[in-house]
């Protein structure tokens, strides 16, 4: 799913707290501003965080994408 504002995600987090579906959700996105959304939905600290350091390694071989440095 794609969301482009901010109310959109607050509502979907409040609709989730309330009718705990039992599954995992992922948000990407500026921690800071996840974190915002989380409490404006009444929900604790964001549970786990993960970052991008981009490729390394050896590329060769990998699909032609726009983001890969040859």
């Amino acid at each position: 799913m794609h969301f482009d504002n901010r109310e959109k995600i607050v509502a979907l987090l409040k609709d989730l707290k309330e009718n705990r579906p039992g599954i995992s959700v992922i948000i990407s996105g500026v921690t800071d501003i996840v974190q915002q959304c989380m409490e404006e939905a009444g929900l604790s600290r964001i549970h786990s965080l993960e970052y991008s350091l981009g490729t390394w390694g050896k590329t060769k071989g990998y699909p032609t994408s726009r983001y890969l440095k040859r």
